[in-house]
């Protein structure tokens, strides 16, 4: 349009100009001799932003059509909800099988991919590690200890690794708990079954 012979001599330019979200074409007045169209704007120079009407009319058409189009969706999403709606239970079983399924799956590849090994609580209220490190550490050192007695004391030097030490075994039974992997000598480890732990810390550390 903007190449019309019929609107040459009236076009300030070929650029299509966007103005309030429209695409319009620069013209000199007089344009309505050789095109129908809506004034939207006009320029510093006192040219004519229009919209043509051929175009305007194309946008109704569109308009209406993507109404139409959201009307059809709409009517489908009710049909398929209904259909839905009468599965319920079973839609909402399936969906939380599917979620515990795709927990183990992770978790074993997740073991696979870093040679960890599942440990499950034993019925035993002890911790035995061997050869454990660290999950959220870099190249950590592994650590063995056998806690089989009710209380324990841990005594070291400020930095010495107590406090490492102690997150080693809530991490430890925690994971066990939770079925999440961790690297450790297997045949040596054993993590028993805690309903709760609460941990008395007077270090502000």
């Amino acid at each position: 349009m903007a190449h019309s012979s019929n609107l040459k001599d009236y076009l300030v330019d070929t650029q299509v100009h966007f103005l309030n979200g429209e695409e319009t074409l620069m013209v000199r007045g007089g344009f309505n001799k050789a095109i129908k169209a809506s004034v939207l704007g006009r320029s510093s120079g006192g040219f004519f932003y229009i919209l043509p009407q051929s175009i305007s009319h194309l946008k109704e058409r569109e308009s209406t059509l993507l109404s139409r189009k959201e009307e059809v969706i709409y009517r489908y999403c009710q049909n398929f909800s209904a259909t839905m709606h009468k599965h319920y239970l079973f839609m909402r079983y399936i969906n939380r099988e599917y979620d515990k399924f795709d927990h183990y799956q992770a978790r074993v590849l997740f073991a696979r991919a870093f040679d960890y090994n599942f440990i499950l609580p034993s019925k035993q209220k002890v911790v035995k590690l061997d050869g454990f490190c660290h999950p959220a550490i870099e190249n950590p050192k592994p650590v063995n200890i056998n806690l089989d007695k009710s209380v324990m004391l841990v005594t070291g030097v400020n930095a010495g690794g107590k406090t490492m030490l102690l997150k080693s075994l809530l991490s430890a039974v925690y994971m066990s708990k939770n079925l999440l992997p961790f690297k450790c000598n297997e045949e040596k480890t054993e993590v028993g079954h805690f309903k709760s732990i609460e941990a008395v810390i007077d270090d502000p550390q």
